[in-house]
């Protein structure tokens, strides 16, 4: 029989005659249950996922409910067939942090590996860097060590000590243990004898990496292990619940994150959290394939959250790296993206226009239609418009859960906020609404060539650390949006476009591809290559530009890996390249390229492997042709082309709002090296504009720390843009309000052949700083990129390394994260060593680096690097003699240090740059800088205050 769900006596006792087959979705707001007994007629049925006053447990209510029985009263398992479930609890429970108390086991030195991750933040132009707290209380670490190859360096230690602090965790109250240990995805047995010792001392939930993910990765692999050890024991009980309720003989499946159903007893954490999505895809499928659809876009709008999906009729769409709730995770899932915007999403008014989330009503209170007191949500607007109607809705509210939803109540609500928007006199327009789409779609497109460039790309560099950037520009050569990525890359690549548009405009043909990396003509420095594709459609000149530009882990230059800490002149640091074509009307130049590549004194190490990074990017920049020319065939070109501009025009109207409350200002900021960057900052408030005038700053040097001149509007383009608190996109009308003055042959525009390798790594952070103390608003973070390569005839490397940022007025600075101008991403530690023969010694949080104040700034952090064969090791930094400032009276961080301890125990003492030879046994110590701390604290006692 069917139930009709608009009636107030819509579930009745079905026949009595055979079993019951039974689909539940637990999801946050509503439980549906879809029921079938013996091949009958299909039963529906919805309630509210948590009604504390009606019952316990939704799923279990609803099934009650459909047997006609009353609340409490036995489930005769004897009628049921199969009970099969997605739920949401563990997904909630990580969302809310509610899972079980856990302890951390790790390899000696790596105990904060997890807290630091992959060292990037969430959103490069936050000035307060919120991380996700960890799901681990307390971390011991363990002395034991594998190599990539399997040998047993130092055997597991299983000592008194150990078993103390196991002992310690587990009277204090931890009950549940992940275990993750440096390439124990190989060689499990240090895990297998631990996780042995912890079963002894009866802790009850015991997650081991090489089970719980037996891939390489140990911040993914451990992030894994983590969240099962730590929503292991919730589900397990959620699970014993709902199948005690249901009896023995009752067959319960659960829904798996990857899309297939598992045996209730074996429902793991790992494998929850996309329970109820992944089912969703599987039943939108099967559902789309019966009515003769093979390729369907799912979405699926629930009360706190939409989840939308892809199928295109083969293999359910799988991702294996995904990160949920703040938490990377490395599992099959089903490919599902996820925004935190949903029916229960509140609605608000901001003074100019409506606003929707990222606050949720959740299920309870819920929507005011919800009769539980609740805010106005996006349901409630549905209500409003009709779209949903009370008459159509299961009537599941009110103290009995027997009332309709609550129109009246919606339309009160609504009253009070017209009267609110109407004495703002406010017109909502719809250009409004489609400058908010084209905002996303064009930074979608930049986002798309960025997946491209990572997925095709061969080095380490591009593919691990994610060093680089892709953007889209419009007919003049000016940035319309970017990808989330590296700052400094950002603000300078429409200086490339430029040039090449000044150079060959006339000459440009379909099919024709660019490179350069001339710093002297709108590039960095040498390693960073960027590749410009011009997009025509049917005219003759292109109508937008596309580029993508990545940093080559080696393009020649007198150290491996081109970042010589000692270069005097460009030519040093080889192999420039001024808009040279890369591909002819769709052919590519391989030979030419390489032609170039090893030409010159200092030619590039690895050719092949630039030639490959290369070909990702133009495939990179292809991609984003193809999604804009399908953009135009949609909006048509007029249209398009309108709202490129009207995103510049919306992004410089955010930055003069910004402007409106600064003040003038002045700051000098001395380097290690012995120069200064002096700046001043004059507020226009009559039409909100600034001068930003850095006369007064050192001449250029014989060192490498000369910026060019792109990098230092890169710098100040995204300080600007970081004081808007709006989601836009970085692009050129940031710019439109700024007046940048910068003399000709000084440290920030200096004249060829000096050289800058380190100026942009290096300067690019100091200018920021300087830009920061100017406006008084953050105290310096770590103000270097810390850069570190090494190398030799076979292995190129570089990595940047994180530090502490600054604090504010009102928030502390972030432990171990990238600041400012960078935001690359650390290579693995066992990716590392696959790849090159070093070992990662340890890589920790230096505590009390932050510089103290009301507001305490982030601390650095200590890596070690043990090498396996003889090579040479460069260190490029900056803040190893000046601490970087705290403001308003905070104190100032902690220096960073560099040194290197020989096989025989000798320590060598390295100053900000240094360039040595590493032999076998040797350790390169690398200790970043603090950030500043913000006000006065009562106890500061500190000669480092600045």
């Amino acid at each position: 029989m069917s139930l009709d769900l608009s009636r107030d006596d819509s579930i009745v006792t079905p026949p009595n005659e055979g079993r019951w087959q039974l689909w539940i979705d637990r999801g946050g707001t509503f439980t549906d249950i879809v029921a079938q007994r013996d091949g009958g007629e299909i039963i529906v049925h919805k309630l509210l996922s948590q009604n504390p006053e009606r019952y316990a447990d939704a799923a279990i209510q609803g099934i009650r409910e459909i047997l006609g029985l009353p609340v409490g009263s036995p489930i005769p398992s004897a009628q049921i067939a199969a009970v099969k479930m997605g739920t949401t609890v563990a997904t909630n429970a990580l969302l809310e942090r509610k899972g079980d108390r856990t302890l951390l086991l790790i390899t000696q030195g790596f105990r904060d590996a997890l807290r630091i991750g992959y060292q990037n933040r969430p959103h490069i132009f936050a000035r307060q860097i919120v991380l996700p707290e960890m799901l681990y209380e307390r971390v011991i670490e363990v002395e034991e060590r594998y190599t990539v190859e399997g040998e047993e360096r130092t055997s597991v230690q299983i000592d008194a000590a150990l078993v103390t602090s196991l002992q310690t965790a587990y009277a204090d109250g931890i009950r549940s243990c992940a275990i993750v240990f440096l390439h124990s995805y190989r060689y499990p047995d240090h895990e297998r004898q631990v996780a042995a010792i912890v079963g002894a001392i009866d802790f009850t939930q015991v997650s081991v990496s090489h089970q719980v993910s037996p891939l390489i990765k140990l911040v993914g692999r451990g992030d894994t292990t983590v969240v099962d050890a730590y929503l292991s024991p919730i589900l397990r009980r959620y699970v014993e619940q709902v199948a005690a309720e249901l009896g023995a003989e009752t067959k319960l499946l659960f829904m798996q994150s990857h899309g297939g159903l598992t045996d209730a007893r074996l429902f793991q954490g790992k494998d929850s959290l996309l329970s109820g999505p992944a089912g969703g895809i599987v039943g939108a499928a099967k559902t789309s394939a019966m009515a003769g659809f093979n390729k369907i876009i799912g979405f699926d709008m629930g009360g706190t959250s939409t989840d939308a999906s892809h199928f295109s009729g083969g293999e359910y769409e799988r991702s294996f790296e995904t990160e949920v709730a703040g938490v990377r995770l490395r599992s099959p899932m089903m490919s599902i993206h996820t925004v935190a915007a949903g029916g229960g999403s509140l609605l608000s008014f901001d003074g100019s226009r409506y606003r929707v989330g990222p606050e949720s009503a959740g299920a309870d209170p819920g929507p005011a239609c919800y009769r539980r007191g609740g805010a106005l949500t996006v349901t409630d607007c549905n209500v409003m418009v009709g779209k949903v109607q009370a008459n159509f809705f299961p009537k599941v509210f009110g103290a009995d859960g027997t009332l309709p939803l609550d129109a009246e109540i919606v339309r009160q609500k609504f009253a009070e906020l017209a009267q609110e928007i109407a004495q703002n006199s406010l017109n909502l327009l719809a250009p409004e609404v489609l400058l908010e789409i084209f905002n996303h779609l064009f930074r979608a497109i930049a986002e798309e060539m960025g997946v491209t460039l990572q997925n095709t790309s061969l080095s380490v560099n591009i593919k691990e650390r994610l060093d680089f950037s892709c953007a889209l520009f419009d007919q003049q050569g000016q940035l319309v949006a970017n990808a989330p990525h590296i700052p400094v890359h950002l603000g300078s690549m429409s200086e490339s476009v430029l040039s090449l548009i000044e150079a060959q405009g006339d000459t440009l043909k379909p099919g024709d591809v660019y490179l350069s990396n001339n710093p002297y003509n709108g590039g960095t420095h040498l390693p960073d290559i960027t590749v410009i594709t011009p997009v025509f459609l049917a005219n003759a000149a292109p109508l937008f530009y596309l580029a993508s530009r990545g940093h080559h882990a080696d393009i020649g230059g007198i150290t491996p890996g081109s970042m010589p800490p000692h270069s005097t002149t460009i030519a040093q640091e080889e192999i420039l390249l001024d808009n040279r074509q890369l591909v002819d009307r769709g052919q590519f130049r391989e030979a030419e390229l390489l032609e170039w590549l090893t030409a010159g004194e200092y030619p590039a190490r690895n050719p092949a492997q630039n030639v490959a990074d290369l070909q990702a990017q133009i495939a990179a920049n292809e991609r984003g042709a193809a999604a804009l020319k399908q953009m135009v065939a949609h909006y048509g070109l007029e249209t398009v082309q309108a709202y490129m501009q009207h995103v510049q025009e919306n992004a410089e109207a955010s930055v003069r709002r910004a402007i409106g409350v600064l003040s003038d200002g002045r700051f000098i900021y001395p380097t290690d090296e012995g120069s200064q960057i002096q700046v001043s900052i004059q507020i226009n408030a009559h039409d909100r504009s600034a001068h930003i005038d850095f006369t007064g700053t050192s001449p250029q040097t014989l060192s490498n720390f000369n910026a060019p001149l792109a990098v230092c509007k890169a710098a100040v383009l995204y300080v600007f843009r970081s004081l808007v608190d709006d989601d836009i996109p970085l692009n050129a009308g940031c710019l439109k309000p700024l007046e940048i003055t910068v003399l000709e042959g000084c440290l920030l525009n200096p004249h060829f052949p000096a050289a800058v390798v380190a100026g942009n790594v290096e300067t690019s952070q100091a200018i920021v700083n300087a830009l920061y103390g100017a406006l008084g608003i953050l105290a310096a973070s770590q103000g270097t990129m810390n850069n570190f390569t090494f190398g030799n005839d076979r292995y190129q490397y570089y990595e940047t390394i994180c530090g502490g940022s600054g604090a504010g007025a009102d928030f502390d600075g972030a432990d171990a994260i990238q600041t400012h101008m960078t935001n690359s991403r650390l290579t693995d530690p066992e990716v590392l060593e696959l790849r090159f023969p070093v070992l990662v010694e340890s890589f920790a949080i230096r505590g009390d680096s932050g510089g103290q104040g009301r507001h305490k700034g982030g601390n650095g952090v200590i890596r070690q690097i043990r090498f396996r064969s003889a090579m040479t090791a460069a260190i490029l930094s900056g803040h190893r003699v000046v601490p970087p400032f705290g403001l308003q009276g905070g104190a100032a961080g902690a220096i960073g240090r560099n040194w290197v301890q020989r096989s025989t125990g000798e320590i060598e003492l390295l100053g900000s740059r240094a360039e040595v030879t590493m032999q076998p046994n040797d350790l390169f110590v690398i200790e970043t800088p603090g950030g500043g701390g913000f006000g006065q604290y009562p106890y500061v006692n500190d000669t480092r205050d600045f």
